[in-house]
């Protein structure tokens, strides 16, 4: 009997790791992200979320908050945000680590952590 437990319970945890191996980017990147950056002395913080319907919204200096869309295409993402009515669009390469994104554009690279 123990032997029929012990083996079930490996079946199970062998077919929750698969599944979550399975996720794709956009299923891995849905909650809250935030990053901590100083820039002159000056530090600053922002935060992303992701929905799952490819909606979000960004957040930043001051506390100035827009709404956003993003696409995912292998490891590249298109976050398009629109801040105090301007809209802008954005192209990042990424990779996502466990509880860390990181976005780079060009030389700028941010690093976020998930929220708790």
């Amino acid at each position: 009997m123990k032997a029929k437990i012990s083996l079930l319970l490996v079946a199970v945890i062998l077919v929750c790791s698969l599944a979550f191996a399975a996720c794709s980017a956009e299923e891995k990147i849905i909650g809250t992200w935030t990053s901590q950056q100083t820039t002159l002395g000056v530090v600053t913080e922002s935060q992303i979320i992701f929905e799952e319907n490819g909606t979000g919204s960004v957040s930043g200096l001051l506390g100035i908050t827009g709404n956003m869309t993003y696409v995912i295409n292998e490891d590249l993402i298109t976050i398009t945000y629109s801040v105090l009515g301007v809209e802008t669009v954005k192209t990042y390469s990424f990779t996502l680590k466990g509880d860390t994104l990181t976005l780079t554009e060009d030389a700028t690279t941010v690093t976020y952590t998930r929220a708790a």
